[in-house]
């Protein structure tokens, strides 16, 4: 894994992942962030890729113990 690569996630990604840890949809997510729910999919596509997972749960999971969850926003 290129660990510099994992640190590389938008503020917006993170954020989207706080939702997604808190159990929310992508159209939930949406609603929330008032963007279109493609705009979500292709955000966790690429969260997926830089953190070389494939679902919803081990993105937040690694991000978890990565500590990306708790970093705050620039």
């Amino acid at each position: 894994m290129d660990y510099e690569n994992t640190h590389q996630l938008t503020d917006h990604q993170i954020r989207i992942l706080r939702l997604v840890s808190h159990g929310l949809t992508n159209k939930e997510i949406a609603g929330f962030l008032k963007v279109k729910e493609r705009t979500v999919e292709f955000h966790l596509s690429q969260i997926f890729q830089r953190l070389e997972v494939s679902s919803r749960t081990a993105a937040v999971l690694k991000a978890e113990r990565l500590g990306l969850l708790n970093r705050r926003y620039r």
